[in-house]
């Protein structure tokens, strides 16, 4: 019922936190990172208007609640705006010439059809002597909890049997194949003429793909109905729905390399799976791999992982909203970088070292605290000189505008691969990100002395 409604675009809201946790032997000069590695935390909104071509998506970092880094992206048809804090102060707009926004063929009545039709020919094909029913107790979350258990279970005798039937029930069924049928060649259209939209960005890929028929289909039914019963051998399967009167607790899918299992209780779900011996081969015990804990809007999502007197607990809050009355703007005319400032920024940044690269992130809050961070100063220390200027900031809007900025010589100066020549660069006035210089605590690099290139708040001036 749901599919044949019509989609309600919503904006979503989603925060990530981590909380990890270690213990044991060894790990005391790890926790200070870990410390710092929990102080991060990543948010990112999404929001998808099919119907009227829009598209939202953005990704910020914060640093002990302030602050760090964030790139914001919008797109309109074939027009996409992006920008990043503290790299661009204003929006870059491309034009695309791509519509990523190409309607989906495939009817949702097909859909529905199809999940009809499956469901039909299991409810005729599961025979009850294929099914047993047993009361058990689980342990859920510690607690022992007693629940009904109804399994399917399909082994070497009855699989070709169930296997048969049910392609067979699937076949006779015209709405289904035809359902299908149609929801494959939809999927093909759609992807063909998704392709044919980007030869001019990819080249010419498109292929021929040959429709398939109602006969097609039937045909590849009958090879599962006709085949014969050696061919379902090693695929015995039991599938466990486990109850309380007529609430879900869970399932278990058991096959012959391994079993997994997902129980609820509350708010929490867990999701275990099989323990193996040495010959990792399973066993009938189960382990803990991952909780999810509901909270309101957030689920806290923990794996533990403990070996040779090492507890590792790897957990993370995740928060989801979802605004359905949300409206898409896009960035002002003057929010948007001309194409002469967004050549004039490509080359600044490229002249830019190392000091004032880093005093360029140092205006955000979020930097200056990550600074004085264990991982930071690991960082710094690993790299060594010249991390910054490896990063060729200049070439992340190089190819946003028509011709790749190019320093102009210096007359008179030969270079020679042991010199360094920092050209002279007549700017106008640019809007730009504020780089004043504050103090950033680093460690103590040697590195080759370089003219200052400063960038005031309101104009460039690279000299």
């Amino acid at each position: 019922k749901e599919l044949e409604k019509e989609p309600v675009p919503a904006k979503y809201d989603i925060t990530i936190v981590p909380k990890i946790a270690v213990s044991g032997e060894g790990t005391e000069e790890i926790k200070p990172i870990i410390d710092d590695v929990n102080k991060f935390s990543l948010n990112t909104v999404v929001y998808t208007n099919m119907k009227s071509k829009e598209m939202q998506a953005s990704v910020s970092a914060k640093y002990n609640s302030k602050d760090l880094l964030a790139l914001d992206m919008f797109m309109k048809e074939t027009m996409a705006y992006m920008k990043i804090n503290p790299i661009l102060a204003k929006y870059v707009s491309v034009d695309t010439e791509m519509d990523l926004f190409a309607e989906s063929k495939i009817d949702n009545k097909d859909i529905v059809k199809m999940l009809d039709g499956l469901e039909a020919a299991y409810k005729k094909t599961a025979k009850d002597e294929y099914f047993t029913k047993a009361d058990k107790t689980l342990k859920i979350d510690g607690t022992d909890v007693e629940v009904k258990a109804n399994t399917l279970d399909l082994n070497s005798t009855n699989m070709p049997k169930f296997m048969k039937a049910l392609f067979q029930a699937l076949k006779d069924d015209k709405e289904f194949v035809n359902a299908l049928v149609n929801i494959v060649n939809a999927s093909t259209e759609t992807m063909t003429d998704t392709m044919a939209g980007m030869e001019d960005q990819l080249g010419d890929m498109s292929m021929e793909v040959e429709k398939i028929t109602a006969a097609k289909v039937e045909e590849l039914f009958d090879d599962i109905i006709e085949a014969e019963d050696k061919e379902f051998e090693g695929m015995d399967t039991k599938i466990t729905i486990y109850s309380i009167k007529k609430d879900l607790v869970g399932f278990e899918i058991d096959v012959p390399e391994m079993a997994m299992r997902m129980l609820t209780k509350d708010k929490t779900t867990i999701l275990e799976i099989s323990k193996f011996d040495e010959e990792f081969k399973k066993t009938s015990e189960f382990e803990e791999i991952v909780r999810f804990v509901e909270n309101g809007d957030t689920t806290t999502i923990t794996a533990t992982i403990e070996e040779e007197g090492t507890k590792v607990v790897l957990a993370f809050d995740v928060t989801v909203k979802e605004d359905t009355k949300y409206t898409m703007t896009l960035p002002k005319t003057e929010d948007i970088y001309t194409e002469d400032e967004l050549s004039q920024l490509s080359q600044n940044l490229s002249a830019m070292d190392e000091e004032a690269i880093l005093t360029m992130f140092a205006e955000t809050p979020g930097f200056q605290e990550f600074t004085q961070s264990n991982i930071y100063q690991l960082l710094m220390l690993s790299a060594g000189s010249g991390m910054m200027e490896d990063m060729g900031l200049g070439n992340i809007l190089g190819g946003f505008t028509q011709n790749e900025p190019v320093a102009p010589e210096t007359p008179g100066v030969e270079v020679t691969p042991e010199e360094e020549v920092v050209p002279e660069v007549n700017t106008p006035v640019v809007d730009t990100p504020a780089v004043e210089k504050p103090v950033v605590n680093t460690p103590v690099v040697e590195t080759p002395e370089v003219e200052d290139n400063t960038v005031n708040s309101t104009a460039t001036k690279s000299e």
